[in-house]
């Protein structure tokens, strides 16, 4: 709020005289206020949606954040699991190896029936093994391949 005089003199102190003589009974003033002009539930709501924005960017984050780590996880576990393919893999051919070789040994006369069977067991069982882990490294390569879910594109279309 501002304050001040005005006169008819020529100067201030002439206008001062006048006013305090009461040369002019009437006393104007002038008087400045700042009302707020804008509409407060508009401000407030625009500070709420402001706050908003950032929780939401920093969920879009956290999502993304768990999104590339799942992809990083599914990765690595299927970088192992064509290793551990590559050893049953190498465990089969070993055993098949074995198996001929002691078929030979059979028609030889070297080892018995029984010697060989024991061998063709345990190459079944090797094989098992790789036909089990087949099919879970089938599982995870379609999961790691359905993770931006491409199968469920197709399922829909079929619907």
């Amino acid at each position: 709020m501002r304050t001040g005089l005005a006169g008819v003199g020529d100067d201030l102190s002439e206008a001062n005289e006048s006013l305090n003589k009461n040369d002019y009974p009437y006393v104007y003033i002038g008087m400045t206020l700042n009302l707020p002009i804008e509409n407060r539930t508009a401000a407030a709501q625009a500070i709420a949606n402001k706050y908003q924005l950032k929780a939401i960017q920093l969920q879009k984050k956290q999502v993304e954040s768990q999104k590339n780590s799942r992809f990083e996880t599914l990765k690595k576990t299927l970088e192992t699991n064509f290793s551990i393919y590559k050893r049953y893999m190498k465990t089969v051919n070993l055993s098949q190896s074995v198996v001929n070789e002691g078929q030979r040994d059979f028609v030889n006369g070297r080892i018995d029936f029984n010697d060989l069977t024991e061998l063709k067991k345990s190459l079944i069982q090797d094989q098992r093994t790789l036909s089990s882990f087949r099919l879970e490294l089938i599982v995870r390569v379609v999961e790691y391949l359905d993770f931006y879910h491409y199968f469920d594109k197709f399922l829909r279309k079929e619907s």
